[in-house]
C-alpha cells in the first residue's frame, strides 16, 4: 500500500497542472474575445450591447424597431441570453443559445435558429475602461 502513495500524489499533481493550463487557455481565450461593448451586425439593422465581466453581464439586443435585454453568459463556444424583457421574439423558452465563433480581432460570428451565420463587427467607442488586472 505505501508504494501506491507517490503513485497517487503524482496523478492529483498532473490533474491540478492540467486544471491550471485549461483555466489560464480560457482566461486568454476571453481576453481576445474582449466580448463587452457594441457589436453591430454587418449585412442588416442589428446591434448587440453587451455589458459586464468577460464571461456574464447583461445585454441589450435592437432588431430594426425591436429590442430584447437580460443577461447573457458564455457556455464554452456558446453564447446565452436569457430575455428579462423586451418585444423580440427569441423564442418561447426566454433562453437563446447562439454558437459563437471568433474570426479576426473585432468580428465574432453568431449562428442559431432563425439567425444564421451572423458577422458582428465591434463598434468604435471612444471609452477607456480603466479595470486592474485579473
Amino acid at each position: 500500500m505505501s508504494q501506491l502513495i507517490p503513485i497517487f500524489v503524482f496523478i492529483a499533481w498532473f490533474g491540478v497542472v492540467l486544471w491550471r493550463r485549461s483555466v489560464s487557455r480560457r482566461k486568454r481565450w476571453l481576453r481576445q474575445l474582449n466580448l463587452p461593448g457594441s457589436w453591430a451586425w454587418e449585412a442588416g439593422d442589428s446591434s448587440l450591447s453587451l455589458s459586464g465581466e468577460l464571461d456574464a453581464g447583461s445585454y441589450l439586443l435592437r432588431e430594426g424597431g425591436a429590442q430584447s435585454s437580460g443577461r447573457w453568459r458564455l457556455l464554452g463556444h456558446s453564447l446565452e441570453l436569457t430575455v428579462s424583457r423586451g418585444d423580440l421574439d427569441l423564442g418561447s423558452t426566454g433562453l437563446y443559445v447562439f454558437d459563437l465563433r471568433r474570426f479576426e480581432t473585432g468580428t465574432i460570428g453568431l449562428d442559431a435558429p432563425g439567425r444564421e451565420k451572423r458577422l458582428y463587427q465591434r463598434g468604435s467607442e471612444n471609452v477607456v475602461p480603466l479595470r486592474g488586472k485579473r
